[in-house]
């Protein structure tokens, strides 16, 4: 797997959550060019690798062909951070996950 272009989608970081303890949660939302519908569009939710011990949103080395699919269909793509093990617990991570997902 190689990492999708996304040199031509519009990124916009916004903070999504901030933990109890202050940290600021991120996602990154690669909208396709172009893109100014207001019309209701498919959103992928991509959760960075690293089996919830390290990793971060810019991991974003999902497969070519989702990539493909996403910039030929106008599908947006949301790239979220998510507090880690060991530091924090499970609960936490679904949490975030949630968070990030009905954001």
């Amino acid at each position: 797997m190689s990492a999708p272009s996304f040199a031509q989608a519009h990124v916009q970081a916004l903070v999504y959550k901030t933990t109890p303890q202050g940290l600021n949660l991120q996602i990154d939302v690669h909208s396709p060019p172009g893109d100014a519908s207001t019309q209701p569009a498919p959103v992928i939710l991509w959760l960075h690798g690293g089996g919830l011990f390290f990793g971060d949103r810019s991991d974003v080395s999902f497969p070519q062909w989702l990539a493909r699919a996403s910039r030929e269909k106008g599908w947006t793509v949301v790239s979220a951070d998510y507090r880690l093990l060991p530091e924090s617990t499970i609960d936490d991570v679904l949490s975030d996950i949630k968070d990030a997902w009905i954001l």
